[in-house]
C-alpha cells in the first residue's frame, strides 16, 4: 500500500507602496556573474512585491553515493518550484540554497517568461560548493555585485561560498532599489546557537551593513534572505539590525507575530541535522528606517506555507 505525503517549505513576502523616487543609474557587471537580458517591462509600477525563499536544494554525493541532503525529495520539490513562485505574484524573488548549475538553468528557463531578468554568481572551487544565491526580477537589473563574507566557521568556509548578491533595479514609477540577498552562517557541524557561531554571524551582518552604508546614491535598500537568526534563536544577531536602524517588515506590520519559517516538525526537517533546534522565524526582509519615510508597507506575510508537492511512497 502506498501513502501520499504533501511536502513544503515556507517563505516570506512583502508588499510595498512608494510615492516618490530618486537616485542614480549605474551599470556594472563583475567577472563570473550571470544575468539575463529580457523584454523591458512597460507597466508603470507604484507598488512592489518582494519574496525571499530558501529552496533547500543541496545534495552532496561521493562516488555516486548521497552522503548529505539539506531536505529530501529534491527533484520533486524543484519541479514544483517555478509554478509555486509564479503563484505568489512577486515582482522580485531572492532564492537561497540553489547550489547546482543545472538547477539554476532549469529555474531560469522555466521562469523566464515572467521573470526575464536574473542574477547569480559562480564562486565554485575544487571540493567547495558554488554560491547558492539566485535573484529573479520582472524589472531590469542595472547594477550587480557580489559581496564575499570575510569570516565564517572553518567547515563552512571550506565547504561553500558565503556572502550576498547585490542587485540594483530600475523600477518604472518606483525608482532605484538595491537588494541584498544573503544567507548568513548556519554553523557547519556545530549548533547554530553556538557562541562562536553567533559571533561570526554577527561579523557577517556587520560587514553587510557597512557595505550598505558606504554605498553611493539615494536608492532604497532592502536586505532579505535566510539569516539563521530571529526572535526565537540567536536573538542577539537578530537585534543587531535594530541597532543599525533596520526594520523587520513583518514585525512592523504584526508586532505580536509568532509564526515561524523553519519548524523541526516540518516533514522536510524531521531527521535533519538541525532537528533539535526550536521552531524559529529566520527568513526576513529588512528595510532602513530612513527609507520608510517614502515607502509604505502594505502587507508582510509568510506564504507557500501549505503543502504543494505530492509524493507517493
Amino acid at each position: 500500500m502506498k501513502s501520499k505525503n504533501l511536502l513544503y517549505f515556507t517563505c516570506f513576502a512583502l508588499f510595498l507602496d512608494k510615492s516618490e523616487s530618486g537616485g542614480e543609474l549605474g551599470a556594472h557587471l563583475p567577472a563570473q556573474t550571470y544575468c539575463a537580458k529580457g523584454a523591458e517591462v512597460s507597466t508603470v509600477a507604484k507598488s512592489l512585491k518582494v519574496l525571499t525563499y530558501n529552496a533547500g536544494l543541496l545534495e552532496v554525493e561521493i562516488l555516486g553515493h548521497k552522503v548529505f541532503e539539506s531536505a529530501p525529495y529534491e527533484d520533486e520539490r524543484l519541479a514544483a518550484l517555478p509554478q509555486a513562485l509564479i503563484s505568489t505574484h512577486a515582482d522580485v524573488i531572492a532564492l537561497q540554497e540553489v547550489y547546482e548549475q543545472k538547477h539554476r538553468l532549469f529555474l531560469i528557463e522555466t521562469l523566464h517568461d515572467v521573470y526575464p531578468h536574473h542574477f547569480y554568481s559562480r564562486q565554485h572551487r575544487r571540493f567547495r560548493l558554488d554560491d547558492s544565491l539566485l535573484f529573479f526580477s520582472k524589472y531590469p537589473i542595472v547594477q550587480r555585485e557580489v559581496l564575499a563574507y570575510k569570516n565564517s566557521v572553518i567547515e563552512e568556509r571550506l565547504a561553500a561560498f558565503k556572502g550576498a548578491l547585490i542587485a540594483k533595479l530600475d523600477i518604472p514609477g518606483f525608482g532605484l532599489v538595491t537588494f541584498f540577498n544573503t544567507h548568513t552562517l548556519t554553523g557547519g557541524i556545530r549548533d547554530p546557537q553556538n557562541v562562536e557561531v553567533e559571533k561570526l554571524r554577527g561579523e557577517q551582518i556587520h560587514q553587510m551593513v557597512e557595505r550598505i552604508e558606504h554605498s553611493k546614491g539615494h536608492d532604497t535598500k532592502i536586505v532579505l534572505g535566510d539569516f539563521n537568526t530571529g526572535p526565537e534563536a540567536s536573538s542577539a544577531n537578530y537585534k543587531l539590525f535594530a541597532v543599525f536602524k533596520y526594520i523587520d517588515a513583518i514585525a512592523l506590520k504584526h508586532p505580536l507575530f509568532t509564526d515561524v519559517t523553519w519548524d523541526p516538525n516540518n516533514k522536510l526537517n524531521v531527521g535533519g541535522h538541525h532537528r533539535n533546534c526550536p521552531p524559529q522565524r529566520i527568513d526576513h526582509i529588512f528595510l532602513r528606517e530612513q527609507d520608510l519615510k517614502h515607502i509604505k508597507i502594505d502587507s508582510a506575510e509568510i506564504v507557500l506555507d501549505k503543502p504543494i508537492v505530492q509524493i507517493s511512497g
